[in-house]
């Protein structure tokens, strides 16, 4: 019989600490002599993409690819060379908190061409319909793709829905560069 017993300590965001003690009094059963195979599909989330050439949001299927030995705590890096191509760097901004201040819960992640600014890229359509009369904090243009995180750790993401919309706007209208 053995016993092993888990401690997962988070002190800060920074610092995560595995502790793992235990005893055996007996040896491990052994595996299955039947080979098992990984599940090769990798896993799948719900993101919105907002096309330069649509006046609409669409809900789009991103596969998120393994965590990287690099960062193995970070979020699967979600696969976008299906919207953006295999050439174009990609940039991005986390959207964790409200134009106010306020922290949100489900933090956004806007995923967007780093030289969209520079490429001659067409205004971006859907997000001045989303914005309606309002002017838009930054001139956005080129496709973007929008995901949603778990929680305010930013470890894991999930299904973005419509409910999300309304503060992505808001923040479209309000983001600048220059400001958080």
């Amino acid at each position: 019989m053995s016993q092993i017993w888990v401690l997962l300590r988070d002190d800060d965001l920074s610092h995560k600490e595995v502790i793992i003690f235990g005893s055996t009094s007996a040896p491990e059963p052994t595996p299955d002599p039947t080979p098992q195979t990984p599940d090769s599909t990798p896993p799948t989330v719900k993101a919105l993409r907002l096309g330069a050439n649509s006046p609409n949001p669409a809900f789009v299927t991103v596969s998120l690819l393994p965590q990287t030995a690099t960062d193995p705590t970070g979020p699967p890096t979600p696969d976008l060379t299906g919207i953006f191509g295999h050439q174009t760097q990609i940039a991005s901004y986390v959207f964790n908190k409200q134009v106010g201040g306020t922290g949100v819960r489900r933090p956004l992640q806007v995923f967007y061409r780093s030289n969209f600014q520079t490429d001659g890229s067409q205004p971006n359509q859907c997000i001045m319909n989303m914005i309606g009369n309002h002017q838009s904090g930054h001139p956005w243009a080129g496709d973007i793709v929008v995901m949603k995180f778990v929680g305010t750790r930013i470890e894991a993401y999930c299904d973005i829905t419509d409910r999300d919309i309304p503060p992505l706007a808001y923040w479209f209208i309000h983001k600048t560069f220059s400001s958080e």
